[in-house]
């Protein structure tokens, strides 16, 4: 406890005053500063004298040390880490007393608010496997390698993934890569986060898996793995190959490596794949070291096998470097950059390594800026950028005796993301376009179709052309003709538009946008909005208007749907999520590019709810598989929900956007601050205010994002898109 001015300074707890077991002369009290000649009424006549006084008991420093720990809790800092942050900023060096007759030293109040400049966390941990056993879960991952890495947190929840460090039960707290979590409830999903962090509690973003632990009878392990072999690449690199078991339940297969002796279990050692390939090349090891390795098959009953061993030691007199890449693109939303690129033929060809620097100029060496990609894919998505930057990109090809190639360069800047608005039915086709602290862009401020048309529009945005911008796509709303149009930011039409169904239909249309066969540009979702059939179409952006796929998503007549696509699965496609339009119930489906559904659909709300959902779709997690969002449409409450699609329909998150009744609201979602994750932008339903906010995924209110785009008296609704501009 630190007081900074008139007062007690308090140093620790503990001691005894009967004894003196160290010998100096002295009661093993607690010294205190206090003060001297009190008064009749137990008060210092001298509030400048103190004294040091021993002292015994944890009374006077206990709540003090609680104090401080629970501002620091109120600032918003993990419980783990609040030990260590109180211990790692006490002062040690007062007085001429040393430390250790101190302990930990005397807590620092100011310091432990600022513990250190260094606010950047290591990078994540990779490699995040899980193995469910009997009422027991066994995790395993790679650390990061930088040398600001300390260790590991792991924390579990059940219904959802801890969000941050502290979220849910903490299982391991150390530096290793493994850990078994045991005393499970079986047939229960179990989800977990695993978060890296410095020495002074920086947290990288979360890894996170689930693993549902189940009473097993098979306690038979697969067959070790085939034909394992470790062949040196270069100086710095091996390539280990296998056949993978062959029994039915086989799940994966895992190699840990050691340089003191082969692995004998699959949590000894460091982890170097855990997956169901059947090849890996270890990199960044030191030439002349011998590497022990060791595969182990598993099953889905957590069973595994003995394990197949291969040694090998690294190192080449090949000096001859292969070729450059060729072909290098780039293309960049307002969170992303991903490059392209075409890999060397050189027979000796290893993998690329690519590195980064913020700006124009280009990493001389590989050691110049940032590494942030080493393998041989030919593509890479660089999701540690921020908006409103420029990056440029050094590419180097290796060959299997580490040699590499020069440099091949590429820039790309990294636009921001942007909200798009549009008045809903009785508001003309106004379409604007605000930043993520709700600022006018002067840009995007035009009219979609006739100035005097009042049905209201419907509004998406994606990267129709593949030129790293995204366009604004519209549906005109009820009343109006099915019709398509799309636009670039500034109001610039595109030359191709159409009508999605016959032109005679004049429910009105939704639309969404999304790449459904992974060539970089979005395909285009139709739906009939109202006074339908649920009809979707699917259309790839072209001169024909290409129809991929037409289906009818609920089969009621005159319910109408909402759309939304996004990568459910992490299959690399986007699919297509419908949600029911107003008089159907709240149902969410989901449906691949030809129209076959997805097992997994649910009601977003109460069965009853007949107010119709919008549905949206983007990644919470990081994990590479998309969330669903749903709204309450009109007429109701406006809330929303936030879903995990798996069997159990988690739900991450719930909340009422407005708290107003019978006003609904429309939603989309897109990374606002750049952290990684989606927000949700809501604007409100017929009969509310034209108030957009936005929240996290877990509901918590995004502050700075709360804006009017139209005359606050409008009560039309305002209908929502983000886009990366």
């Amino acid at each position: 406890y630190s007081n900074y001015g008139t007062g007690l300074d308090i140093v620790a707890p503990g001691g005894d005053t009967t004894v003196d077991r160290n010998g100096d002369g002295y009661a093993d009290g607690i010294l205190q500063q206090t003060f001297g000649d009190l008064n009749y009424d137990g008060f210092p006549d001298n509030y400048t004298d103190f004294y040091h006084v021993f002292y015994q008991g944890t009374s006077m420093a206990t709540p003090h040390v609680a104090g401080a720990a629970a501002l620091l809790l109120a600032d918003g800092l993990p419980a783990a880490s609040v030990q260590s942050r109180l211990t790692g900023t006490a002062q040690t060096d007062m007085s001429g007393y040393t430390s250790s007759e101190y302990g930990a030293g005397m807590l620092d109040a100011a310091a432990m608010f600022n513990p250190s400049s260094d606010v950047t966390p290591p990078q994540p941990v990779t490699g995040l496997s899980t193995i469910a056993g009997d009422e027991q879960v066994a995790l395993s991952w790679t650390n990061p390698s930088g040398s600001d890495f300390a260790g590991v947190r792991v924390y579990r929840k059940t219904g959802s993934v801890p969000s941050s460090a502290g979220d849910g039960t903490l299982v391991y707290d150390g530096s290793g890569s493994s850990t078994t979590n045991t005393g499970l409830s079986n047939n229960t999903t179990y989800y977990y986060g695993v978060f890296s962090h410095d020495s002074v509690d920086n947290y990288a973003v979360g890894v996170s898996a689930s693993a549902r632990p189940a009473a097993s009878t098979d306690t038979t392990a697969p067959s070790n793995p085939d034909d394992f072999s470790a062949s040196a690449l270069s100086e710095t690199s091996v390539r280990l190959t296998w056949a993978e078991a062959s029994e039915s339940d086989f799940a994966g297969t895992m190699v840990r490596r050691s340089t003191v002796d082969f692995p004998s279990s699959s949590t000894e050692g460091e982890l170097v794949y855990d997956g169901t390939g059947e090849s890996v090349t270890d990199t960044g090891l030191i030439s002349g070291s011998t590497y022990y390795y060791t595969a182990f098959s598993y099953d889905n009953s957590g069973n595994v096998s003995t394990g197949l061993s291969a040694v090998e030691t690294p190192g080449s007199t090949d000096s001859s470097g292969p070729t450059a890449v060729t072909s290098v693109s780039a293309s960049s939303t307002a969170s992303s950059v991903t490059l392209s690129w075409t890999n060397p033929f050189n027979a000796d060809f290893s993998h690329v390594l690519i590195t980064r620097k913020v700006g124009t100029a280009a990493p001389s060496s590989p050691t110049d800026g940032v590494v942030v990609y080493t393998d041989s894919t030919g593509t890479f998505t660089d999701m540690g950028v921020t908006g409103g930057t420029t990056y440029t990109y050094a590419l180097y090809a290796y060959d299997t005796s580490g040699n590499r190639s020069s440099g091949a360069s590429i820039s790309s800047a990294v636009g921001t993301v942007s909200i798009v608005t549009a008045p809903g039915q009785g508001g003309g086709p106004h379409v604007r376009a605000f930043d993520a602290t709700g600022t006018p862009e002067a840009e995007t401020n035009f009219f979609a179709y006739a100035e005097s048309f009042r049905g209201g529009v419907r509004v998406a945005a994606g990267d129709i052309d593949a030129d790293g911008q995204d366009e604004i796509v519209v549906g005109a709303g009820k009343g109006g003709g099915p019709q398509i149009r799309v636009f670039e930011k500034d109001g610039t039409v595109k030359p191709i538009q159409f009508f999605a169904f016959h032109p005679d239909f004049r429910g009105g249309i939704d639309v969404a946008t999304g790449d459904v066969d992974g060539d970089g540009k979005a395909e285009v979702a139709a739906c009939q909005f109202s006074e339908g059939q649920a009809w979707v179409k699917v259309y790839r952006y072209n001169a024909e208007q290409t129809v991929l796929s037409e289906f009818n998503a609920f089969g009621s007549p005159e319910v109408g749907c909402t759309v939304a696509m996004g990568d459910i699965d992490a299959d690399g496609a986007d699919e297509i999520v419908v949600g029911a339009g107003a008089g159907g119930g709240p149902q969410v489906r989901v449906f691949e590019t030809d129209g076959s559904p997805k097992p997994i659909q649910f009601f977003a709300f109460h069965p009853d709810s007949r107010s119709g959902i919008d549905v949206a779709v983007g990644d919470v997690t990081g994990d590479g598989k998309a969330e669903v969002f749903a709204s309450q449409l009109q007429g109701e409450q406006a809330w929303v929900k936030t879903y995990r699609y798996n069997t159990e329909k988690s739900v991450l998150g719930e909340w009422n956007a407005y708290g107003a009744p019978e006003v609904g609201t429309s939603i989309d979602v897109g990374d606002l601050d750049n952290d990684g994750a989606v927000e949700v932008v809501t604007g409100p339903g017929p009969g509310g205010g034209p108030h957009v906010r936005a929240f996290e995924s877990d509901g918590t209110a995004m502050g700075g994002v709360s804006f009017f785009p139209y005359d606050s008296a409008f009560r039309g609704g305002v209908n929502i898109a983000t886009g990366s501009f």
